[in-house]
């Protein structure tokens, strides 16, 4: 079980996506305007359960202990505190910051970067330019035994 904190911006909404996910998010889009993120999940990605979470933290530091993975009769369709991983790469990103993320986010050069650190100036490089708001975390950070599933988010 992690101990890990995630640093987060009270009464700030957040959306938990895994990175391989964050492509499917077309740039230019009116879906966005009305912020139905219910909505957004049927149309982006009508084959998966819950792909993201969107929460708001009501403290500024939140345990990766209080994510668990859970099972398929856990899974509540349209439920916002679940996400579904597949890489096992988990951003967190404030929900005024996605679009620009998905425009600019090299998911190869990203994945290659974690897997292998002597690509040492692009993460901080990457993603210095959200100035510490974007943030990320692995499922084995919650549990070695994690990789993809599906993850409840608790108490935020």
């Amino acid at each position: 079980m992690s101990t890990e904190k995630l640093a987060l911006k009270v009464n700030e909404d957040y959306m938990f996506i895994d990175l391989a996910y964050i492509e499917d998010f077309p740039l230019k889009s009116s879906m966005y305007a009305n912020c139905d993120w219910l909505k957004i999940r049927e149309e982006l990605f009508p084959y998966s359960y819950n792909p993201f979470a969107i929460v708001r933290p009501t403290s500024s530091s939140y345990n990766l202990s209080k994510i668990t993975c859970i099972g398929g009769g856990e899974i509540v369709p349209n439920d916002l505190s679940q996400f579904c991983s597949d890489s096992g790469l988990i951003m967190v990103i404030p929900l005024n910051k996605v679009m620009q993320f998905a425009g600019s986010v090299d998911e190869i050069r990203f994945i290659n970067y974690l897997q292998n650190p002597h690509l040492e100036d692009y993460v901080p490089n990457f993603l210095g330019q959200y100035n510490d708001e974007i943030k990320y975390f692995f499922t084995s950070d919650i549990n070695d035994l994690f990789g993809g599933g599906f993850f409840q988010i608790y108490n935020i």
